[in-house]
């Protein structure tokens, strides 16, 4: 199947990162639940929260940096809610702007479910970050199936992630036969040979995942990934749980 597909957890060594990944699971998944479920236009709760998941990064030592960078290909997606929404909501207008026939209106209640939004959503990136960087994909995968999470969601959500590297690789396997071959996409009249490439990475693509179904079927697969690891789940995860969950409360109810 190849040695390709590696996510990397770089906090994974971390004092965070030793606890038991049902311990992170449950912190985090409800903490995104009650971030985003908190009372709207209340942004002081969500940014202590915010500051919450930076403390918990932080604390992890080296690499916190590396893993929060790698929400800058998020980012975009909220800026663009945030940027689109004081257009879309009714209210008091405060400025407007004229592109051509278009005429567009921000008002003062879009700007605050613009900046609710925003920060909300950023809040979220940081708690998968932290998540995603203390935690390595096969773990994070059989925590989810130990809390009884249906193993055939779990095992499709583990083959979406192996795909998408095997998808990666054939692309750029591709795109170096294109350019090799002094391809480049200087005018309109390349873009039907985009399609062609498309086309032949998805042929390769469909190949690839029968080759990978036969070895897999001839090792025994079951429909169920084995891993020789155990998970404890002992005091200092329940000490964990407490403390998070408590400090998220205060956070965002007691502020």
């Amino acid at each position: 199947m190849g040695s390709g597909h590696v996510h990397e957890a770089p906090l994974s060594g971390s004092w965070l990162g030793r606890l038991d990944v049902r311990a992170r699971l449950l912190a985090f998944v409800p903490a995104l639940v009650l971030v985003n479920l908190a009372g709207r236009g209340e942004l002081v709760p969500v940014a202590l929260a915010a500051a919450l998941f930076l403390a918990l990064a932080f604390s992890c030592g080296h690499g916190a940096l590396s893993v929060l960078s790698r929400g800058l290909y998020l980012l975009p997606f909220v800026l663009f809610v945030v940027v689109t929404l004081p257009f879309a909501a009714e209210g008091r207008e405060l400025f407007s702007l004229n592109l051509g026939p278009v005429h567009l209106a921000a008002s003062r209640e879009g700007l605050g479910l613009a900046a609710d939004a925003g920060l909300r959503g950023c809040t979220s990136i940081l708690a998968v970050l932290v998540l995603s960087g203390t935690t390595e994909p096969p773990r994070l995968f059989g925590g989810l199936a130990s809390l009884g999470v249906p193993k055939a969601f779990v095992l499709v959500l583990s083959m979406v992630y192996r795909y998408l590297f095997e998808i990666a690789g054939e692309l750029a396997r591709v795109g170096r036969a294109a350019q090799a071959r002094a391809f480049r996409m200087s005018s309109l009249r390349a873009v039907p040979r985009l399609g062609t490439m498309a086309g032949a990475v998805l042929v390769r693509s469909i190949e690839r995942s029968e080759r990978v179904n036969r070895a897999m079927q001839a090792r025994g697969f079951a429909g169920e990934v084995r891993t020789l690891g155990r998970e404890r789940f002992g005091l200092r995860d329940v000490v964990f749980l407490a403390a998070f969950h408590g400090l998220l409360a205060v956070l965002l109810f007691g502020v």
